[in-house]
């Protein structure tokens, strides 16, 4: 019973830990709190009333293994979807640099069998509106083609262009314009 009690201590002081230093996003934090709590609260009430079961413990104990999984994925998604893959000017072509950025979301979705990838393709400013939908989708096409090549079922991936109708950087010089020369991921 105390070795189930510790492992549970620990496993909740681990999952405080990696909640307080690997999430950014407000609506985690909110999430981690709440789980974090009612756990805490569950298993000190159960301790101090003796009244708890191996059983019981074990139960609460993988109720909290499932969450701090659940989070990891929400965390680990997060960094991926600050993945940038940057294009040159008039380009579609991935670099060496576009395909090394990539293995990380291949490793994820290759651990995670049902999870799905919208890639949004962007380009600068220049340019006609037409030229652009066109480019930002042969940016998007070319990463899909990539992660297929990679072993990534083609069902699990969407592609959508938004051109130069989505900058994440508006000041008109060549610096911003690499910013906003990219393809995005966004996982469902």
């Amino acid at each position: 019973m105390k070795k189930i009690s510790v492992m549970a201590i620990l496993l909740l002081s681990t999952t405080v830990a990696f909640a307080q230093t690997n999430t950014t996003q407000e609506d985690i934090k909110a999430y981690v709190n709440n789980q974090i709590t009612d756990a805490v609260t569950s298993i000190n009430k159960q301790l101090v009333e003796h009244s708890t079961t191996d059983d019981e413990l074990r139960a609460t104990i993988k109720k909290l293994e499932a969450q701090v999984a659940e989070l990891s994925i929400l965390v680990e998604i997060d960094e991926l979807e600050k993945t940038l893959v940057l294009f040159a000017f008039d380009s579609f072509e991935l670099s060496a640099e576009s395909n090394a950025n990539l293995a990380p979301i291949i490793d994820f979705m290759k651990r995670n069998p049902k999870t799905t990838v919208t890639l949004e393709g962007h380009t600068d400013e220049r340019g006609t509106r037409e030229y652009n939908l066109a480019l930002g989708e042969r940016r998007a096409n070319a990463v899909a083609n990539f992660l297929a090549s990679n072993g990534i079922s083609a069902n699990r991936i969407t592609t959508v262009s938004y051109g130069k109708e989505r900058p994440r950087c508006v000041r008109a010089n060549s610096s911003c314009w690499a910013e906003n020369r990219r393809v995005q991921p966004y996982f469902n």
